[in-house]
C-alpha cells in the first residue's frame, strides 16, 4: 500500500509541476525553487540520519524525485514548444 501511495504522489507532483509551468511559473524559478527544497531536505537528512541503510533509501528516493523534476521540466518545454509553434 505504502508503494502505491508514493506512486500517486509522484504522479501528482509531475501533473502540479507541469501545471505550474505552463500556467505561468518560469520554468528557471521552478527548477531553482525545487532543486533548492530538496537540496535542504537532503543537507537536514544527512545531518540527523546515521543509519547508512536508511540514507541510502533517501539517496533513492531523492534520485526518483530528481528524475521525476527532469521529466517535467522536459514535458514543459515540449508543451511550450508546440504552442508556440501552433501560433
Amino acid at each position: 500500500m505504502k508503494l502505491i501511495m508514493d506512486r500517486i504522489y509522484l504522479i501528482g507532483f509531475y501533473l502540479l509541476s507541469i501545471l505550474l509551468m505552463t500556467r505561468g511559473l518560469h520554468i528557471v524559478e521552478y527548477c531553482l525553487i525545487s532543486g533548492g527544497t530538496l537540496a535542504l531536505i537532503a543537507i537536514a537528512t544527512s545531518l540527523f540520519h546515521t543509519n547508512h541503510s536508511k540514507m541510502d533509501l533517501f539517496v533513492n528516493k531523492l534520485r526518483v524525485v530528481g528524475k521525476i523534476m527532469l521529466a517535467a521540466v522536459l514535458t514543459a518545454l515540449l508543451i511550450k514548444g508546440i504552442i508556440f509553434l501552433s501560433s
